[in-house]
């Protein structure tokens, strides 16, 4: 047994490594309970002088609708 492991330890360490970098490559899921949106945001309009001045916040339901609700700060 210890010879055949020594005899494909640079097959089976190839093997984990490509495990390993195809489960970093994968997207985690999202961090929302069941029936949550998930809801993002950020700056979509700013100027020099007062910064954000208008900003977007969208959400996606589960059931593959989303909106999108712009508030001027």
């Amino acid at each position: 047994m210890r010879k055949m492991l020594s005899r494909y330890r640079l097959l089976i360490n190839l093997l984990a490594l490509a495990l390993a970098l195809g489960a970093l490559a994968t997207a985690p899921a999202p961090a929302s309970a069941a029936g949550e949106p998930i809801c993002e945001g950020g700056c979509v309009d700013w100027n020099a002088q007062q910064g954000c001045v208008r900003y977007q916040y969208c959400c996606v339901y589960d059931n593959g609708n989303f909106c999108c609700i712009y508030e001027n700060q």
